[in-house]
């Protein structure tokens, strides 16, 4: 992940799994270790509902959430959503510039606060 500033920080999960179609596609992870904090396997804003491991996959025509609306309407893709998210690496692109709102952009709480779009992201398996 890179900032506008050029500050990079990463996350690596030892264990990553995505369940199959008829369990929605749910993520498994597990084994964090990095410097971006871990917003996919803990409530990494001490807010409840906003933890991503174990969640189904979410869009808008197939809303998954625990939210009481549709989380991937509201922030305009889809995403292993809880009652929404504190990292959302599919969010819209931003420039620097341009300001952002609670459910806009793309994320990760523990840099960007909800604030900030992050520059770059880049979502790797093997």
């Amino acid at each position: 992940m890179e900032m506008f500033d050029g500050t990079k920080r990463y996350a690596l999960y030892s264990e990553f799994n995505i369940s199959p179609e008829f369990e929605k596609y749910k993520l498994h992870l597990s084994g964090y270790t990095g410097d971006a904090g871990d917003c996919l396997s803990t409530a990494c804003t001490g807010v409840s509902g906003t933890l991503h491991n174990g969640r189904s996959f979410s869009t808008f025509d197939r809303d998954n959430d625990l939210s009481g609306g549709c989380c991937a309407c509201g922030y305009g893709a889809g995403w292993w959503f809880d009652r929404c998210s504190s990292a959302h690496l599919n969010g819209k692109y931003f420039k620097e510039k341009d300001s952002v709102s609670y459910s806009g952009g793309i994320h990760w709480y523990t840099i960007t606060r909800f604030s900030t779009s992050l520059k770059f992201v880049q979502m790797s398996m093997r």
